[in-house]
């Protein structure tokens, strides 16, 4: 008669932790039933998530990586909470889907989206989006804005490369996701810096005055050239 699979205990799990067998350990994590997963259980896991985190990362192997990446942050959601573990896959994710930079490829880029929404630091994704930006695409790089559009600070409302972003998204296909939120944008929490890449996107063409002029004039945005060619388009 076979012998029954053996559940470890918590004092099992420390122990393995000390002898660095991080694997085990974590083959093992759930044998702790989710009534038993105190703090110290949760901080343990962390810990060697992030060290075996570590270990994949030398090997290089990405097909692992990101089935570990998913299987441990689907278990432990508190991972998102640790800077150290978060910034270690912000890094990967940022060199690894770099590729998708060299050749605008949109699954690589869905996927690379995805992976940025998971990451809570909204620096990231404005980091990624300045990225994108300079390398892929204006108008992709809004996707990766609008992730950060939360903690708009007045210097990142500034930046060259969002007014370059937003003014080319407005130029976008109305009502396409890269117009749409681009509006959100431009007539949010950094409308006062984006005037110019509002007026740039109306001047530019009939897509920027569907896309902007009908907000434009209600927030008094723009003046000149600009308005008259919104009141134009927006006469019956």
């Amino acid at each position: 008669m076979p012998l029954l699979a053996q559940n470890y205990e918590i004092e099992d799990l420390q122990l393995l932790f000390k002898q660095k067998q991080y694997e085990q350990l974590l083959a093992h994590v759930t044998d702790i039933p989710p009534t038993k997963r105190t703090s110290s259980w949760n901080t343990l896991v962390q810990e060697t998530v992030s060290k075996q985190f570590d270990t994949l990362l030398q090997d290089n192997n990405t097909k692992k990586i990101f089935a570990f990446l998913h299987k441990y942050l689907n278990l432990t959601p508190q991972l998102r909470e640790n800077k150290l573990f978060m910034q270690k896959r912000a890094t990967f994710g940022l060199q690894y889907y770099s590729q998708c930079f060299s050749y605008n490829d949109t699954q690589c880029h869905n996927e690379f989206l995805n992976f940025v929404r998971l990451d809570p630091n909204p620096n990231y994704a404005f980091k990624v989006a300045k990225q994108v930006r300079l390398r892929m695409s204006d108008s992709k790089a809004i996707y990766y804005f609008a992730l950060a559009s939360d903690a708009f600070t007045d210097a990142k409302c500034k930046d060259t490369d969002l007014l370059t972003s937003v003014e080319k998204a407005l130029t976008m296909k109305p009502q396409s996701s890269e117009a749409t939120l681009a509006q959100k944008i431009a007539f949010g929490t950094c409308h006062k810096s984006l005037k110019a890449a509002i007026k740039n996107a109306i001047r530019s063409n009939k897509n920027g005055m569907i896309n902007s002029c009908a907000q434009a004039i209600k927030h008094q945005s723009v003046t000149g050239i600009a308005l008259s060619k919104c009141k134009r388009h927006l006469s019956p």
